[in-house]
């Protein structure tokens, strides 16, 4: 693979590499070009560390390095509502749930086969729960579509 330099990151715009992008990582210029031209090792980006860290780009919790050659971004995952609450697993009553608008963190107090009750507001369906709520933790309120559905 030739070398291009419009492919290469470096620690002050970490920040704008998407975890899951896949690259050569390296803490040389000379070891990183190595790496491209054999095209070997190529990795997948696990994490970014903070602007206080001199190696920024992480391979795992215990490799991370200087330089990122860009190979592929992450695909971009499409999602949906849930077709009912079955689908919600592990997502349940007594999860909870924040409004991408306001930010206010709601409890599920209740579920039939269709809506979920959300503490002080009302039942909701599930595209209203997919568009204007993700759970606690920051997962979607959906689920990824899959190739039968595309």
């Amino acid at each position: 693979m030739e070398f291009n330099i419009n492919q290469l990151y470096t620690s002050p715009y970490a920040q704008d590499m998407e975890i899951g992008s896949k690259g050569f990582f390296a803490d040389t210029l000379t070891e990183l070009k190595r790496k491209v031209r054999e095209g070997k090792e190529l990795a997948t980006l696990a994490a970014v560390n903070g602007e206080e860290a001199a190696t920024r780009f992480c391979v795992s919790s215990v490799s991370s390095y200087f330089l990122f050659y860009l190979v592929d971004r992450p695909k971009e995952k499409k999602l949906r509502a849930y077709k009912n609450t079955a689908e919600m697993e592990p997502h349940r009553v007594a999860d909870c749930v924040i409004n991408k608008i306001t930010g206010d963190r709601l409890m599920v107090l209740g579920v039939n086969e269709c809506k979920v009750y959300i503490a002080s507001k009302k039942w909701v369906d599930m595209d209203s729960l997919f568009d204007y709520y993700v759970w606690s933790d920051g997962t979607p309120c959906g689920m990824e579509v899959t190739d039968e559905e595309d």
